[in-house]
């Protein structure tokens, strides 16, 4: 997770990072899960609640005070049973942004859908989740190049990316490949 604000935000007398990648975009908060991904851990609302205790920011930053720039990512380990299947044990890695097109105030009990602009899976066979003559397995490739993408765009090494990439399955009839995360200026 990126927290990034348009002005540089005081949090308890203290400054965001020094990292600011131009006029509107300063990192306030950061944080990168190190526990893998078969560890345990906690919901994400109830991590940003730990979190907000030290980084009030948190829960008084308002989505008009966040740069387009500001992201998470959740960690997905779902146990499905699929018709004449064994029960598949796979892992998704989804990236979403925090500053969708919403008004400030929400009345209470609105969903509002961060849809996920970067996915990475592990553990998958790929006959179970593409389909023969689709473009499935493109779709997949083009999730992980943007997660891989956004994630050199704002100079961080996320430990999940890692891990995904590394479990990926390397007998599956075809290969996503391996994407380097390039870091660089924007």
């Amino acid at each position: 997770m990126q927290i990034f604000t348009k002005k540089p935000f005081l949090d308890d007398g203290s400054s965001s990072s020094s990292r600011s990648f131009g006029e509107d975009c300063h990192l306030y908060f950061e944080y990168n899960e190190t526990v893998s991904v078969d560890g345990l851990r906690l919901p994400l609302t109830m991590m940003v609640e730990e979190l907000a205790k030290k980084h009030h920011g948190l829960n008084t930053l308002r989505t008009s005070d966040l740069s387009e720039n500001s992201w998470f990512s959740i960690t997905w380990s779902p146990a499905t049973q699929i018709p004449s299947r064994q029960t598949l044990n796979q892992y998704f890695l989804t990236y979403h942004s925090l500053t969708p097109v919403i008004p400030e105030t929400i009345p209470k009990g609105t969903e509002v859908e961060l849809p996920a602009f970067g996915v990475l899976t592990t553990k998958l066979s790929g006959e179970v989740w593409n389909m023969p003559g689709t473009s499935d397995q493109e779709i997949i490739n083009r999730h992980e190049e943007a997660a891989a993408s956004w994630l050199g765009k704002l100079m961080f090494s996320h430990n999940d990316f890692d891990l995904f990439m590394a479990e990926k399955p390397k007998d599956l009839p075809f290969s996503s490949g391996h994407y380097e995360v390039v870091y660089g200026e924007w």
